[in-house]
């Protein structure tokens, strides 16, 4: 059985978060209603969320900041785990628990943060690691320093 949930999240910077999407291959929408399972089929329990990460399938991933400045997933929980929305398109995209969508959620922080304006290569591990190849030439002019 799906239910609307909230959780916490290690969100803490919005555009990151929708460059990672981009990196996942997904549209972002701001101040939207995501789709839950209950919502594909008539339901009405849809809440506005700041912003919703559209995903194929039946589900989007909502996203909710709090008060507090801390950011939330409002979702169905069965696009986060669960066996009934294990084959569900979109949780394959984000997967289990959002940890690809959470991984390149890091890699948009390096990219900006660590390499802007610097030439790379990205690959992925089997695990899911991210790894970057860019020229000693490259750190130097942007400034990186291995001291």
């Amino acid at each position: 059985m799906s239910h609307v949930v909230r959780v916490q999240c290690e969100v803490a910077d919005e555009e990151l978060l929708v460059r990672a999407a981009e990196k996942l291959g997904l549209e972002v929408e701001r101040n939207a209603l995501p789709r839950y399972w209950e919502s594909a089929y008539g339901g009405k329990e849809s809440r506005a969320c700041d912003l919703v990460i559209l995903l194929p399938g039946k589900y989007d991933l909502g996203v909710k900041r709090g008060e507090d400045g801390t950011y939330q997933w409002v979702c169905d929980t069965e696009l986060l785990s669960g066996d009934f929305g294990a084959d569900d398109p979109g949780r394959k995209i984000l997967g289990e628990h959002a940890e690809n969508l959470m991984t390149m959620y890091g890699a948009a922080a390096v990219e900006r943060d660590l390499l802007g304006g610097a030439t790379y290569q990205t690959s992925i591990g089997a695990d899911g690691t991210v790894y970057y190849d860019v020229e000693e030439s490259e750190l130097t002019r942007i400034g990186y320093n291995q001291t």
